[in-house]
């Protein structure tokens, strides 16, 4: 039998211990599989995401009212034309404004943030 130093190897056969292990049993026979579902902390992170959603909703509300009653054309446009708004974001408008573009920068922010949120916002409570 030949053993290397260092590893699990004996002659070409891996031999597996502690996680690979078990992820190779509860894989092929997943009926004997029990894992955690971390039940509080899920919803403990949804709660949180809610938090972060509901501040985000609340900047994006002061900013879409900010640019609204701004005076300027492009900014008051940006409540009706989507791509109006995103031009504002990027800089692309010429004004120079960098209040011009937050709402645009929030919105993606809560693209991303809804994204996180989303697929978790349903699951079985503990």
């Amino acid at each position: 039998m030949n053993i290397h130093p260092n590893t699990n190897l004996i002659g070409s056969i891996f031999i597996m211990e502690g996680y690979a292990k078990l992820a190779s049993i509860m894989g092929a026979h997943p009926e004997v599989a029990i894992l955690r579902r971390f039940g509080s902390l899920n919803v403990r992170n949804l709660l949180y995401l809610q938090a972060e959603l509901i501040a985000l909703e609340q900047t994006l509300r002061a900013c879409t009212e900010k640019n609204i009653t701004s005076g300027d054309a492009d900014r008051t446009a940006s409540a009706r034309d989507w791509y109006t708004l995103s031009r504002l974001g990027s800089g692309s408008n010429g004004t120079g404004d960098p209040d011009a573009g937050e709402e645009w920068r929030t919105v993606l922010e809560i693209r991303e943030k809804v994204k996180e949120y989303s697929p978790w916002s349903s699951i079985d409570q503990p």
